[in-house]
């Protein structure tokens, strides 16, 4: 410690005999920069530049479905994150500090979603400025009681506007669940930063594993997708993909690609996309030779309900015996991305020949598989789990969530050791900082795609996509059957 520091740390201390802090504006020109600044076991308010006789928790929040149909999604996300941090805050948290995730459902609601993130910063008197008019607005006032950071915002439509609002407030948000392209580009967003790949890298992953692994031709790849940002978003990426090896591949309309419409009210523009395909499977079975068999494959991009009602109206279709003229002739490869891939399952239960066989991309890896990371976290998991009355069952929802939160503790830790203040522009320098080489090994698979690395033109943690293929399996305790993902990775 250098002199004046040491100087710096003995009047301080003397002078806080009689208070737990000292304020700015108390007469004395003393303000902390970094804990180092205050005596043992003293830590530094960033916000106020003040020294607390104690450690202040790093508190981080999160708005997230929790309740109704998708209720799952981000309950299973929360426990995920909240391993990661019980663990950390177990062995002594951040030099002492714990870090503390306050979470709000907001109902996949993007008004309440809003509300939630002013509630968690601390805003008394919100503004809501047109960011098109006025890209760099004025933030608003934060109180004492605000958040640092936010993670694990589930849900496009609310992650999108939530961001709207902690981007005006320079404030981090990290890993939203969602892949959308809205909050993604070149630059990036400046306070936001993702974990997983986005849903144009799953829909490419798709594209290449039917194309280079199946052999499937690229005019029997198909598309059903949702008809929004979501739908497009994957679209594109099979465009995309399609394009670096048919030249005469340009645009939506050189592929065959059927939409639906509502994602509450899609019955009947479900049925009229499955019509048109198996209208489209016809045709291809009546021009295929007797004792030959063309492969197709169709990439869906869906709400859950949809996916179930369409693989009801074509996969139900196709294992009919009226159609199978067809079936003889035609074999339909599904393929899906990552959105509740479970709930879609568990939506079919009565009918587990429907969803058998399905390619399923995802964003992390199968979470039973005998990597040291993955059974590290099976084990964090089941310890949370035991402390506070969750089931302990691995999904892919809690792994991405804990992965997330094991990168931003690590990151913290990080921030510590350069000695940085605990301020949103510092932190971003400090995640920044993860480049090629510097990087973060969570030890998800042997090669260098799976290292988390950031800079500052690039925000997203990965790219790599996983496959897997749900498969039903037989419970002979209740003679039912039940789903199971099993990994397809050696099959590449």
């Amino acid at each position: 410690m250098n002199l004046k520091r040491a100087i710096k740390r003995l009047l301080l201390v003397s002078s806080l005999s009689f208070a737990s802090c000292l304020s700015r504006d108390d007469g004395r020109d003393f303000v902390c920069t970094i804990d180092d600044d205050c005596g043992e076991g003293w830590s530094c308010d960033f916000e106020r530049g003040v020294c607390a006789d104690h450690k202040i928790p790093i508190k981080l929040g999160m708005s997230a479905v929790m309740s109704g149909m998708a209720g799952e999604i981000g309950a299973e996300l929360r426990i995920g994150i909240e391993a990661a941090f019980d663990h950390h805050n177990r062995q002594g948290g951040v030099q002492g500090r714990e870090i503390i995730l306050e979470a709000l459902d907001d109902v996949y609601d993007p008004e309440t979603a809003l509300e939630n993130v002013v509630q968690l910063l601390d805003v008394k008197s919100p503004t809501y400025p047109d960011l098109e008019i006025d890209p760099d607005p004025v933030s608003d006032e934060m109180g004492a009681n605000r958040v640092f950071g936010f993670i694990g915002n589930t849900g496009t439509a609310t992650a999108i506007e939530a961001y709207n609002y902690v981007g005006k407030q320079k404030v981090i948000f990290f890993a939203p669940m969602t892949g959308t392209s809205v909050l993604r580009g070149n630059p990036p967003k400046e306070w936001l930063f993702h974990f997983r790949a986005s849903y144009r890298d799953e829909a490419a992953y798709l594209v290449n594993y039917f194309y280079n692994t199946k052999k499937i031709q690229t005019d029997h790849i198909w598309v059903f997708c949702q008809s929004d940002g979501f739908g497009i978003d994957a679209l594109d990426g099979v465009i995309d993909a399609l394009k670096d090896v048919n030249f005469n591949i340009t645009s939506a309309d050189d592929l065959e690609v059927v939409e639906y419409y509502d994602k509450t009210a899609y019955e009947e523009s479900v049925s009229a996309a499955a019509l048109r395909l198996q209208s489209k499977l016809q045709e291809v079975a009546g021009a295929t030779p007797e004792g030959s068999q063309v492969e197709i494959a169709i990439i869906m991009a869906d709400a859950g309900g949809a996916g179930i009602k369409f693989l009801q109206e074509v996969r139900g279709w196709l294992l009919s015996p009226d159609h199978a003229d067809v079936s003889s002739k035609v074999k339909v490869n599904f393929g899906r991305l990552s959105i509740a891939n479970k709930t879609l399952a568990d939506g079919l239960k009565t009918q587990s020949e429907l969803y058998d066989g399905l390619i399923s991309t995802q964003v992390v890896p199968l979470y039973n598989q005998d990597a040291e990371a993955l059974r590290i976290y099976r084990e964090r998991l089941q310890s949370y789990c035991d402390q506070h009355e969750c089931s302990g069952e691995p999904s892919f929802t809690s792994l991405e969530g804990y992965l997330a939160a094991e990168v931003f503790a690590r990151a913290l830790k990080k921030h510590w050791e350069r000695k940085r203040p605990l301020t949103s522009e510092a932190f971003k320098q400090t995640l920044e900082s993860f480049t090629t080489g510097n990087h973060i090994d969570l030890g998800l698979c042997s090669t260098s795609e799976c290292y988390v690395t950031f800079s500052p033109t690039d925000h997203q943690a990965l790219e790599k996509v996983w496959l897997t293929r749900l498969e039903r399996k037989k419970d002979e305790q209740t003679n039912t059957w039940v789903p199971i993902f099993k990994n397809i990775e050696d099959e590449l």
